[in-house]
């Protein structure tokens, strides 16, 4: 779970690899997004509050099948994956 730039909206990430975007205050889902054929549970979630890039977008670290880790950035505008980075670190 982890709290978005706007205020009462946060995003919360589960087990099989869904994501919400919740405003707390209404009790209202935003946005769903699904990560589940990428990857496996979401183990991070967070924002990028750069407002430069003309993009709001969501970066979450899942676990990968084949072991590791990756990070998978969300286009929160067009509400699909821009990109999945495998297994940035790899090794110690």
């Amino acid at each position: 779970m982890s709290q978005s730039p706007v205020v009462d909206v946060i995003v919360v990430g589960f087990e099989k690899g869904m994501i919400m975007l919740v405003n707390i205050l209404y009790n209202d889902v935003l946005l769903t997004l699904d990560q589940s054929a990428d990857g496996g549970p979401v183990k991070c979630l967070t924002f990028s509050t750069d407002t430069e890039m003309q993009v709001s977008l969501l970066a979450s670290i899942t676990e990968s099948r084949e072991g590791g880790q990756n990070i998978v950035l969300w286009d929160l505008n067009e509400k699909k994956i821009s990109s999945t980075l495998k297994k940035p670190h790899s090794g110690k």
